[in-house]
């Protein structure tokens, strides 16, 4: 728990520590589960390790309302608080405190008031940080708790820097007075954010990359509090692309997505500076081909590694999803269309495709529709053809010219249909893409008649996905002003089906 200046205490973590221990063992986990040469660095006599006592305290609080789908790490899930509870009932809860917490807390200050340095007298702690987990769910009074442990086993320095990972949502801090904590750091001078980036960078590359993420956090928190937008974006950007280097999709995407959050804080025009770092955290994302499915089901091994590789592949797009849907949303607000900068849909879209172990045409559609690159889009339909079940070819073609026309866009669907023609060895003449020929004439000219009577043709192939009715819906309101019965229907509401 303790290190000095000279390097941390726990050098590396496992990648998926075991989380089945019981609540008040939460601590030995992480000594447990670290190599041997970190359970030793973490004895409680620490006269071999150091040459000077130590200076600062790494303070671990495994408590999330939630396990995130993509977090590996020990955590205890509390679970959610409800917003219907009664004054009485919140007072009680905030007086009683969640025993988990409370009897972690205890062992945690039970273990620092044993922890012995070794040394004849101890330097003032100059830094205490408070990781997890979701720290700001801990009740006040017992982060005081701690902090009154260290302070009297350790010393604190009068300007001891006390940094906690935080989630707004979720903080019990704002009206709540923790002495050691209530002095205004803020007025304090920031360093040179150049120091920074190459410390934490250093200490990724020791292997360490959980602990750098917390550190990402803090620091970069600090720059946002003093409005100092533009350097915690340099702290952030360096801090996703360091890791992502180094494998930690995880942490990468933690910090790819702060960083667009941070754009949105600062209002950040959608420019290209801002779309340059995107597209530089976007390329360091992982690409590994998709196993193939098709394992011998006897051999134990050979499907728990295609299990292992399908749940790292589903982890990557999710992590990479979540972070290019923030851009996206970012893009939308801050100068972009209305709809989102194209080539962050187009990225998506790419990733989605190549990457995501089960395809879903349809959420890759959406995006590709919004890229403006009907022939790229037409060049992956016809590599789909490939790949699909028969008959799915005509479906897939049908539902992007769609698309294109729900948003009123006839010039790229029209584009998209001569690619395809244009690069398809061989292209069925099917109802349903027959249908989509005749429909892209009449909505040429107003014949909403000729456009009724199609539909009602061709009804029998429309038919076999729902989804094209819907369209169909949207196509006849935006070209013919025919109100839907639920506008909500149809092309799901834009954007809000897309992002």
């Amino acid at each position: 728990m303790l290190r000095t200046t000279a390097s941390p205490i726990f050098s590396s973590f496992t990648a998926k520590p075991r989380t089945s221990r019981l609540i008040f063992k939460a601590f030995n986990v992480l000594l447990e589960d670290t190599p041997p040469s970190a359970r030793r660095n973490a004895s409680t006599n620490l006269t071999t390790l150091h040459q000077g006592p130590p200076t600062s305290a790494y303070v671990h609080l495994p408590f999330c309302r939630k396990r995130c789908h993509y977090c590996d790490f020990p955590i205890i899930a509390l679970g959610s608080s409800s917003a219907s509870n009664t004054l009485h009932e919140e007072k009680r809860q905030e007086e009683d405190d969640d025993p988990r917490i409370r009897n972690y807390v205890n062992l945690l200050v039970r273990e620092i008031n044993a922890t012995r340095t070794g040394f004849d007298t101890n330097s003032n702690l100059k830094t205490v940080f408070f990781g997890g987990g979701t720290p700001s769910l801990v009740p006040p009074k017992l982060v005081s708790l701690v902090l009154e442990t260290l302070s009297s086993s350790f010393g604190l320095c009068p300007d001891a820097e006390i940094s906690m990972e935080m989630d707004p949502g979720t903080s019990k801090l704002k009206n709540s007075k923790i002495d050691p904590m209530s002095r205004e750091r803020s007025r304090r001078e920031l360093p040179p954010v150049q120091e920074h980036i190459d410390k934490l960078k250093k200490v990724v590359e020791e292997g360490n990359g959980y602990g750098a993420l917390q550190m990402y956090k803090s620091i970069s928190a600090r720059y946002v509090t003093a409005q100092r937008f533009s350097e915690a974006l340099d702290i952030l950007f360096s801090g996703a692309c360091v890791e992502l280097e180094h494998g930690l999709v995880n942490c990468g995407a933690d910090l790819a997505i702060l960083f667009v959050d941070t754009l949105v804080k600062a209002k950040s025009p959608c420019n290209d500076e801002s779309l340059d770092r995107i597209r530089c955290m976007f390329k360091l994302f992982p690409r590994v081909p998709v196993p193939p499915h098709l394992v011998d089901v006897s051999d134990d091994e050979d499907v728990h590694n295609l299990q292992e590789s399908l749940g790292e592949a589903r982890s990557r797009v999710d992590n990479l999803t979540s972070f290019l849907r923030a851009a996206i949303r970012w893009s939308a607000e801050f100068g972009g269309p209305s709809t989102g900068y194209p080539e962050l849909h187009a990225m998506l879209a790419d990733y989605l495709y190549t990457e995501c172990p089960e395809l879903d045409m349809v959420r890759i559609s959406r995006h590709f529709v919004r890229a403006e690159d009907p022939e790229k889009f037409a060049t992956m339909l016809i590599n789909f053809m490939g790949r699909c079940y028969p008959g799915e070819d005509d479906l897939a073609i049908a539902r992007a010219v769609l698309m294109y026309l729900s948003m009123g866009n006839m010039k790229d669907a029209n584009i998209l249909m001569d690619e395809i023609k244009k690069q398809a060895e061989t292209l069925s003449e099917s109802d349903l893409l027959q249908f989509i020929t005749y429909l892209l004439e009449t909505l040429q000219r107003d014949a909403l008649p000729l456009f009724s009577m199609l539909r009602m043709k061709f009804k029998s192939c429309i038919d076999r996905e729902p989804l094209l009715n819907e369209l169909l819906d949207e196509v006849a309101e935006r070209f013919y002003g025919v109100q839907r019965k639920n506008p909500l229907q149809g092309m799901f509401g834009d954007i809000f089906k897309v992002i």
